[in-house]
């Protein structure tokens, strides 16, 4: 075995830095083995290679060297950050989480710990506590800088503060005036005011900054109608897309993008082969659905919420008036009976918030089959802690809505914690919801969107819960049909207004000039007057749905 001296181990192990640095990873390992076959022990050597290993995403082998290195020091600070990247990249981001949280004990006034841990919430959809890891980082001065600005900004919009959020974008663009990311971010947070020339402004500059970020393409075709197959963007897209080069991802946005632009065109063949190559390349790279694990949750759900619960129930939870649900189907209309309920004086949007759905998880164990098991004190504890992050969105105000359509599956577990709480049902034609989801790039984990059958399918469970919930009393919720709301706006705004025992306001006609933030995929439609055009959308797909037209035959 090769000896070395002490001297000439550590100008080994630097030149296995500087070939890591460089992305020479096969000789960084063959470095790095020799002087861990001299001395098995050296804990920067093992880190290294943890690290080697995992960037070549030989994910076992990068374990065995960092539980070497955590056996000879459990607490250090390399073997902590290498573990948290570790985890990162495999996706246990539960486990990076509780890493980089050590390492903010471990070492609590460096900002660059800070800014991982923020940024890995931020990938797990923990805004809130992301938002707090991104500021600590920005007051220790991390090394990450208009970075750390721009993701701050992205977590911020997630969790409702757009102003906030664009101030953040701001000042990254002050500290790098040439981040397209930010530029990007600034062109999203400005979408949501209605600032659609501006927002474009952003898009088309974050691109020529950075022309591999193509989600530009998605966001500049989401913030107006194209009128020609000629239009210079449509072809520039059509470029990137024949690009030999251009990896999965990209294509796929791309796909996303160009089905938008030529239905807009009314080039309705292509666009549909555009979006089912978009789904395709999605469903491979996000996995499919378990349509029969949801048949399975929504029986369940239909079971514990029986007449018989609802009999035996007992005012529990909050008494408040405050929040108004909004539930039904994705691309039904919610964005757009939030901005008109939201135009009256007395009310407020919320947008979407998860915190039901996350609570019948975190606080009901197995939902729904214990939540005959909650008590009184831990459903009022629930209610208080909603009220509180609502009011956080909207203000102190007679209501505020909360419009996340998927609600629809825990109406129930609303009227524990919200027995007074008013919910607005809206429900739109069965083949028409389903073609406008497929053409929807969804950001979460909707896995359902993304093949017909399985949207067919998630639907028929929707009509099944709701005719449950119907079921039970006509006091559960109010139903609109958004195509009725198409043709007889005033009458149906009334109704609503009337179902929330508010008196009659002009302004709810007038929701197209509402300047409030709207963050959802419906941005854009909502500052649009009310339009009968997508109504029978799927008759220029018909060709193409055939399984959903069986699956809904006579609710065409």
């Amino acid at each position: 075995m090769e000896q070395l001296s002490p001297e000439q181990a550590r100008a080994r192990f630097l030149d296995a830095v500087q070939h890591e640095q460089a992305g020479r990873l096969g000789e960084a390992e063959q470095i790095l083995k020799t002087l861990l076959e001299i001395n098995p022990s050296q804990l920067p050597c093992l880190c290294l290679m943890g690290r080697v290993q995992r960037l070549l995403h030989k994910y076992a082998e990068a374990t065995r060297y960092l539980n070497a290195a955590q056996a000879i020091a459990p607490s250090a600070p390399p073997v902590t950050y290498e573990l948290a990247r570790l985890a990162t990249d495999q996706g246990d981001l539960k486990a990076a989480i509780g890493y980089l949280k050590h390492l903010t004990q471990l070492k609590p006034m460096n900002g660059d710990n800070w800014f991982d841990l923020g940024y890995v919430l931020e990938m797990s959809g923990r805004w809130s506590e992301a938002i707090d890891a991104f500021h600590r980082a920005i007051q220790l001065g991390d090394s990450n800088n208009e970075e750390t600005h721009t993701h701050l900004g992205s977590v911020l919009a997630q969790n409702g503060q757009e102003a906030a959020a664009r101030e953040n974008y701001e000042k990254a663009l002050e500290l790098n005036p040439e981040h397209a990311p930010a530029m990007y971010g600034l062109g999203m947070v400005v979408t949501a005011f209605g600032e659609f020339e501006q927002a474009s402004q952003w898009f088309r500059r974050a691109v020529r900054r950075d022309p591999d970020l193509v989600e530009v393409y998605q966001q500049l075709a989401a913030v107006r109608r194209f009128e020609s197959v000629d239009d210079p963007e449509i072809k520039l897209m059509t470029e990137l897309l024949a690009e030999p080069a251009r990896d999965d991802l990209s294509r796929e946005k791309l796909h996303y993008a160009l089905g938008k632009t030529l239905d807009d065109c009314g080039e309705h063949d292509q666009a549909f082969e555009h979006i089912s190559t978009a789904n395709r390349l999605k469903r491979d790279r996000k996995g499919t659905f378990d349509i029969e694990g949801h048949r399975d949750l929504v029986g369940r759900i239909i079971s514990t919420f029986d007449q018989e619960f609802f009999d035996d129930f007992e005012p529990r939870g909050s008494q408040s008036k405050q929040p108004v649900f909004i539930v039904g189907m994705p691309r039904s209309g919610t964005s757009l009976v939030e901005q008109i309920l939201a135009s009256h004086p007395r009310v407020n949007g919320a947008g979407e918030l998860r915190f039901i759905e996350q609570a019948s998880r975190t606080r009901v164990g197995v939902y729904p089959d214990l939540v005959p098991t909650l008590d009184a004190p831990a459903l009022e504890a629930a209610a208080e802690d909603y009220l509180k992050r609502l009011t956080e969105r909207g203000g102190n105000i007679r209501h505020i809505t909360d419009k996340y359509p998927a609600n629809f599956l825990h109406i129930g577990f609303i009227r524990l914690l919200f027995p007074n709480a008013k919910i607005i049902h809206i429900r739109r034609n069965a083949v028409d919801t389903c073609l406008s989801i497929y053409f929807q790039d969804f950001a979460t984990a909707n896995l359902y969107a993304n093949r017909l059958e399985d949207i067919g399918g998630y639907y028929q469970c929707y009509q099944s819960l709701m005719d449950h919930w119907g079921s039970l009393g006509s006091d559960l919720f109010l139903t609109i049909d958004y195509e009725e709301l198409t043709t007889d706006l005033e009458g149906k705004v009334r109704k609503m207004v009337e179902w929330l025992d508010l008196e009659w306001d002009p302004a709810c006609l007038d929701f197209t000039n509402n300047r409030r933030p709207v963050s959802t995929l419906s941005r854009w439609q909502v500052r649009q007057p009310v339009y009968q055009s997508s109504v029978d959308r799927w008759r220029r797909y018909e060709n193409h749905l055939g399984e959903l037209l069986e699956l809904f035959a006579g609710q065409e």
